[in-house]
């Protein structure tokens, strides 16, 4: 969660090649911005290395229409999953997470603006999705999300022929179980599906991703995907292609719908954020709040809407929407005007950071205890003071440390110690724990120890144990 790093990555049918100027970002650590401020100086946002990617990966060798190969030997040809694996594997070493993005634009520049890019062969577009979901389906914790993509300039599933209508009788040869029930007497547009081919796209990825047993947050381009996604799955949904539908809240046990969300590369670009909202802003912002509150959300801050004026709506919008993700390198001009107005009594840019993702903050802690310490009752308290909330998938528990003389004396990890953000009370059996005097620790993590979560409390995180203190005591 908070700013990324971009990431380029060139493949091809035998290999992915990372560009020069961005393989550092793979490995090395050496963030900006701690003292709050966004830097005046591009060469330093050069040099930025966060923990958090977003990796571009480029499939445009795999399209006819940009001089590549899509068979051969009249069998399609796939993209490298070994290769694929290869670089999330780099980014696990590293301790870090990815947003990926694939797309067949050369280079990431929008050169699909002006002409198709994609596969003359649909189905191969399908094929190459069925690969990314087998690449991936063993890296559910260094991901923070897909990105759909695959379309359009950029891969923001736009300004295509695959972004327009699709002809149902076409939509009817890559029908992955959806049910279309169309009026007995049609009308002329009934012989065509809205964002046809994207909806096709997504649910490839929904079905593989489900069949790879990979839980991670698949996010597309626009609110608008997600209607006609739903509409296509879901007959009682009331979207009319006109007005925003009706709120609705996805079910945490049906991840085809909950594990939908939104990157939005145009950012505060306009009141429609450059075409994210196509309908109306305020209600699809609420529409999309039972999906952002637990996928994250954001992408490139291109624009200062509603950002300089006195009541700051597009800060306190943050909220709502649940902002967890930026680009650090994207747009500066923007980053730098707010170093230079106040939100809440601070520069509003240290708000942002601040603010963007989740924030956990350990507001009490209550450890009751007989004499002999035979066992200890631990009460936790928790408060959330970020835009955003741990996402759904991330699947963290909580292990209690007993720390004497620089040594790990005692520790207990409990799978059913989930964190969540919530109050937590739990005992443990402390019986064995020898005489002497103790600093107690709690560690947030996934369950092999990787991934913990820093608490925003002050002087009380241990680096080296990546832990944060919660008591001392003595037996």
């Amino acid at each position: 969660m908070g700013f990324y790093s971009v990431v380029k990555a060139i493949v091809t049918k035998d290999n992915i090649t990372i560009k020069s100027s961005y393989k550092n970002r793979l490995e090395n650590h050496n963030p900006i911005c701690t003292d709050g401020v966004y830097p005046e100086d591009n060469e330093v946002l050069n040099t930025a290395r966060f923990d958090q990617l977003l990796i571009e990966f480029d499939i445009s060798s795999f399209s006819t229409r940009n001089d590549g190969t899509e068979s051969l030997n009249g069998e399609k040809v796939h993209l490298p999953v070994d290769e694929i694996k290869d670089v999330l594997n780099r980014v696990k070493a590293a301790g870090k997470t990815a947003l990926i993005r694939f797309a067949y634009d050369p280079n990431f520049e929008g050169d699909g603006k002006t002409r198709d890019v994609e596969p003359e062969d649909f189905g191969l577009i399908l094929t190459h999705v069925e690969d990314i979901c087998e690449a991936v389906k063993d890296y559910a914790p260094v991901l923070t999300g897909i990105q759909c993509g695959m379309i359009g300039p950029w891969g923001e599933m736009n300004f295509t022929t695959y972004s327009k209508k699709m002809k149902k009788a076409d939509f009817e040869k890559y029908d992955y179980d959806f049910e279309l029930e169309l009026d007995s007497i049609p009308d002329k547009n009934d012989e065509y599906i809205e964002n046809g081919y994207l909806v096709l796209v997504m649910r490839k990825f929904t079905k593989e991703l489900e069949a790879n047993n990979c839980d991670v947050p698949l996010l597309v381009r626009q609110p608008r995907f997600i209607y006609d996604y739903i509409k296509r799955r879901n007959s009682d949904f009331d979207f009319d292609c006109e007005n925003v539908p009706a709120l609705y809240k996805p079910d945490s046990s049906d991840k085809e719908f909950y594990r939908l969300g939104l990157y939005n590369d145009g950012y505060l670009g306009s009141e429609s954020d450059s075409g994210t909202f196509t309908i109306d802003r305020a209600q699809e912002t609420a529409f999309m709040e039972a999906f952002t509150n637990h996928t994250p959300y954001g992408g490139e801050l291109i624009g200062n809407y509603n950002l300089k004026s006195g009541n700051c709506n597009s800060m306190v919008e943050m909220f709502t929407n649940h902002l967890s993700v930026l680009n650090i390198g994207y747009k500066e001009s923007v980053f730098r005007e707010l170093n230079k107005f106040n939100y809440k009594n601070e520069p509003a840019f240290k708000y942002l950071i601040k603010h963007m993702g989740y924030r956990y903050v350990l507001t009490d802690v209550l450890l009751e205890y007989p004499e002999n310490l035979s066992e200890m009752d631990i009460n936790l308290t928790f408060i959330n003071n970020g835009f955003a909330n741990l996402p759904y998938h991330r699947k963290k528990v909580m292990t209690v440390l007993f720390e004497k003389d620089g040594e790990i004396v005692f520790e207990k990890k409990d799978p059913n110690l989930v964190f969540d953000g919530k109050d937590k009370s739990f005992v443990l059996n402390t019986s064995k724990l020898p005489e002497g005097s103790y600093a107690i620790y709690l560690k947030i993590s996934d369950f092999d120890g990787n991934y913990p979560i820093q608490l925003a409390n002050k002087d009380l995180w241990n680096s080296d144990l990546k832990a944060t203190k919660i008591g001392e005591i003595s037996k």
